[in-house]
Formats: C-alpha cells, sequence, structure tokens
C-alpha cells in the first residue's frame, strides 16, 4: 500500500495531476476463506487486516467469518 501511494504520487506528478487525494480501499479475499470451518477464517482475516493498516488504508473492509459457508 504504501509503494502505491508512491506510484500514484509520481503519476500525478509527472502527468501534471497535482495533489489530489489518495484513498486507499482494502478489502480481504474470499479467496482465502475456509467453507468448511468457518472459525479457522478469525485468525486468517485477522493477519490481512493488520496488514492494511499497517500500510497505511484509509479504509478496511474485512468480511465475516463465515462468509464462505453462507448460502
Amino acid at each position: 500500500l504504501r509503494a502505491a501511494r508512491l506510484v500514484l504520487a509520481k503519476i500525478a506528478e509527472e502527468t501534471g495531476g497535482g495533489a489530489a487525494p489518495q484513498l486507499i480501499r482494502a478489502v480481504t479475499s474470499r479467496r482465502m476463506m475456509a467453507r468448511i470451518d468457518p472459525t479457522t477464517n478469525l485468525l486468517r482475516l485477522t493477519i490481512p487486516a493488520a496488514g492494511a493498516m499497517m500500510g497505511g488504508a484509509d479504509s478496511i473492509v474485512v468480511r465475516p467469518h463465515d462468509h464462505a459457508s453462507a448460502a
């Protein structure tokens, strides 16, 4: 996320776009979630949420732990 901010700033600088606000939204992936045992998803969701927070995301969306098993 930090690298994405630097790239976006460089693109804005090169194109003359100025200092536009860069809002980065992080969303947890559906692909990493288990269907059979949804309680393991609590740990699987904590790690990317912490990474997004440390990376400086402006907003973080964490899917429910039973999202993969929901009908």
